[in-house]
């Protein structure tokens, strides 16, 4: 019976999801549906956005990822100016609050990523990705990031962090 469960939720996921694409890297996970995957793309960079390290600038990291006008459908919400190009608070919460509560199906498991696009895939990816959306949909509140899944860390920690190992110079691999 648990390997029935297991292919069900498998055989759930029916489209491979690009996040983000292009010479930054990828970061592509599978979801049920198109709308699990914008909120995913959308909800990702917004969170990103307003969690960098100081210092560095949304122009300067949206720039990198390819994000330079606005990404929101007018039918799923609106884009901020600031940080510009990316979900308002609203819409990210929104986003967010769909991601939580439909963790079973609309979540980051499989997520793979490559290039620079590895350091905020990786944050993202799984149990991660979850901390991060769920800590992510208070956003409208003011309380972005301070709220989390149960003992988990904050999105905003993972994710200033996941910025700052994104912008830090390349090491070269061993032999």
């Amino acid at each position: 019976m648990r390997v029935i469960a297991a292919f069900a939720a498998v055989a759930s996921f029916a489209m491979e999801c690009k996040i983000s694409s292009g010479s930054s890297g990828d970061i592509i996970t599978e979801t049920p549906d198109e709308t699990c995957c914008a909120y995913q793309t959308h909800a990702l960079f917004s969170i990103v956005a307003r969690n960098l390290p100081a210092g560095m600038t949304w122009s300067m990291v949206g720039g990198m990822v390819g994000i330079t006008s606005c990404t929101i459908p007018a039918e799923m919400g609106a884009c901020d100016d600031d940080p510009a190009n990316v979900a308002d608070e609203p819409t990210t919460n929104m986003m967010a609050g769909y991601i939580c509560d439909n963790w079973a199906t609309c979540n980051t498991i499989g997520m793979t990523s490559t290039g620079m696009a590895a350091q905020v895939g990786g944050e993202f990816a799984g149990e991660k990705g979850q901390v991060a959306f769920c800590g992510s949909r208070t956003l409208g509140d003011g309380t972005l990031g301070t709220t989390s899944a149960p003992g988990a860390t904050t999105a905003a920690a993972t994710t200033a962090a996941t910025t700052a190992a994104m912008t830090a110079p390349a090491q070269p691999a061993s032999l």
